[in-house]
């Protein structure tokens, strides 16, 4: 009856294609997943002389950590950062506001700076893209999903068989 009925002028038939465009675009929108929020700029480093000093997320800020300072994410997100002339990256947690120099998007920590291979130049051009929570537990300690060599969830112990 709906097929019969869609091809007509009048409301009903109007009601039959929304329904049938209904049909056809919620399992589309529903089976895409929405995009990781991702820039592209510059980068810059902050080091020992912010150290100890409260960031704006009220931690207090470790260059031997891997965080960083962005204008609008919201604290604690994690996002990974990519130099985009050697190819590394590394995953940083925004903890703090910033940078406030024209045409830079983030600041990294020392760590960071170092693991993207950018202590020298001080500025390198990046890509960064926001980790998704699931991916985000599962790099951190104590997450693992497989479990440990000789771990059972439960005692085991075999009945009737012979020795």
């Amino acid at each position: 009856m709906l097929l019969d009925s869609w091809r007509g002028r009048g409301a009903r038939a109007a009601n039959a294609r929304r329904l049938l465009l209904a049909c056809v675009l919620m399992p589309l929108t529903a089976m895409a997943e929405k995009a990781p929020f991702t820039q592209t700029g510059m980068a810059s480093w902050y080091g020992n002389e912010f150290k100890g000093h409260k960031t704006a997320s009220g931690t207090r800020y470790n260059p031997e950590e891997l965080t960083a300072a962005h204008r609008k994410l919201p604290f604690g997100t994690c996002v990974r950062v990519t130099n985009l002339r050697n190819n590394r990256s590394t995953v940083v947690k925004i903890t703090n506001r910033g940078p406030y120099i024209h045409r830079r998007i983030i600041d990294v920590s020392r760590k960071a700076a170092r693991e993207l291979d950018m202590m020298k130049s001080g500025v390198a051009r990046v890509r960064i893209v926001v980790v998704p929570k699931e991916e985000e537990a599962q790099k951190k300690p104590g997450n693992e999903t497989t479990p440990k060599r000789g771990w059972f969830p439960f005692s085991f112990v075999p009945i009737g068989l012979p020795p």
